[in-house]
């Protein structure tokens, strides 16, 4: 009976200390690669891999493509043919969260890093819809418009190379109030900053969704991939003020030293 009760112990941390999107009547997609795939856990916008990027060992990977820096993640598998309505991605009202757990593993990447993108090969306004991205500065979280109304707002930041790492970006229609997340796996969540008057994205816009890189590779761009790893993708259709920012493994195993680490395997790189 303690040993069992022990093993219940370990499965419950293991589930406290492994990072998943809170997902409510909200969320419209949610890609957690468990399964080795891109596979939309809430919608039908499937992930699949170019370029040189991957999803392996249940998280999305960037970084092996870096001397290309053309990796990316698109949704519906059907590359660079397929347009979706931005409104696919935003909430009726024009409320949205944009959220990942993401691992930087280049202090110095010499580039900007995207981590969640709303883009076309096109490069026009009709086309474009937003970047959610790390500065080629490696200091500054950028959330940028590009249809509507076109702006930046930056937020200073700063991370350890391979840790991990829950940004999110989130819009309040109902206050224009916008709002960056950049908080350490397992702390407290932390505002980067928060901006009001903001000017909803356009729903109307066609885009093309991508994560871990831009979309403009057949135009000669796309050359902005997340040096890194990315995982726990969540798009909601309203303005989210709580998640779930604890690390995408359960670490915590490996300190208790109870003989039962045979059961217990890690799920993240």
């Amino acid at each position: 009976m303690k040993k069992m009760s022990i093993l219940m112990l370990l499965c419950v941390m293991a589930g406290l200390a492994s990072a998943a999107v809170v997902q409510t009547s909200n969320t419209l997609h949610y890609w957690n690669f468990d399964d080795g795939t891109g596979k939309d856990l809430a919608g039908t916008f499937d992930l699949a891999a170019y370029e040189g990027a991957s999803v392996a060992s249940g998280v999305a990977n960037t970084f092996d493509n870096q001397a290309s820096n053309t990796g990316k993640l698109v949704a519906d598998a059907t590359g660079y043919a397929n347009l979706s309505a931005l409104s696919n991605f935003i909430g009726a009202d024009g409320s949205f969260t944009f959220e990942a757990m993401v691992k930087p593993m280049l202090a110095d990447s010499g580039a900007h890093q995207e981590i969640i993108c709303g883009e076309s090969d096109s490069g026009t306004a009709s086309s474009r819809g937003f970047q959610f991205r790390i500065q080629n500065d490696d200091k500054t979280l950028r959330f940028q418009t590009l249809s509507g109304s076109v702006a930046a707002y930056d937020a200073a930041i700063a991370y350890t190379t391979g840790q991990w790492y829950h940004t999110a970006v989130t819009f309040d229609a109902a206050s224009s109030t916008l709002t960056l997340y950049w908080t350490a796996a397992g702390d407290t969540l932390a505002q980067a900053g928060s901006w009001s008057g903001v000017t909803a994205l356009n729903g109307d816009t066609m885009t093309r969704f991508c994560v871990g890189n831009e979309l403009r590779s057949v135009s000669g761009y796309g050359n902005e991939n997340f040096e890194g790893w990315i995982d726990e993708v969540g798009i909601h259709g309203a303005a989210l003020t709580a998640f779930n920012t604890a690390i995408p493994e359960p670490a915590t195993m490996t300190l208790l030293g109870l003989g039962v680490l045979g059961l217990l395997k890690r799920r993240r790189a």
